[in-house]
């Protein structure tokens, strides 16, 4: 059903192409806003999102800062 509803949206093109893999990937809209052809491999057809990108617990903040 919401596939068919975007099918039926006026917006830009880019738009329409995001609202479509937005429920397809499972990301953040950030995340896939940001995505960087680099990061794709389409042979494998796999996306590895890196993990600077990725919304980190405060744990591995702290971590990652030394602290």
């Amino acid at each position: 059903m919401l596939l068919r509803d975007i099918d039926g949206y006026a917006g830009s093109f880019v738009v329409i192409c995001a609202l479509k893999l937005a429920p397809m990937l499972f990301v953040r809209p950030g995340e896939l806003r940001h995505a960087m052809w680099r990061d794709v491999d389409l042979e494998k057809a796999v996306w590895q999102l890196p993990i600077e990108a990725t919304k980190l617990t405060l744990k591995e903040k702290a971590s990652r800062n030394g602290q």
